[in-house]
């Protein structure tokens, strides 16, 4: 069953194929504020529509390419909290940020999770 604010929270990424989904402002926010009801609810909606597959690859591309630092940094602590072999790839891959709280935030999360190299 399709959840109506999900729907409303994603859209199709203009400059990549149609499965491809870009996260919102409300969705970004919730990443950047970190853990609280509605950015929970967001997480756990998101993955109730996307599956965890299709739930990691939006948080990947959100991690990989959102502008804001605290957003990135955000998707990297929920991929982390999931711990699945895919979540720990597009963290490995956030190890090569720009910024290095990014970096940071990527290294610990994986030493978290006993994969740091």
């Amino acid at each position: 069953m399709s959840n109506p604010q999900l729907a409303t929270t994603l859209k199709p990424s203009p400059a990549s194929n149609p499965s491809s989904r870009v996260i919102d402002s409300q969705l970004a926010m919730a990443l950047k504020r970190g853990a609280s009801d509605n950015g929970t609810g967001l997480i756990d909606a998101l993955v109730r529509e996307r599956g965890v597959e299709g739930a990691v690859n939006i948080l990947r591309e959100t991690a990989t390419r959102d502008p804001n630092q605290g957003v990135r940094r955000g998707a990297i602590r929920v991929l982390a909290s999931w711990g699945s072999s895919d979540a720990v790839e597009a963290i490995r891959a956030m190890l090569l940020d720009a910024l290095p709280d990014v970096r940071s935030e990527a290294h610990t999360a994986l030493r978290r999770l006993g994969q740091a190299r």
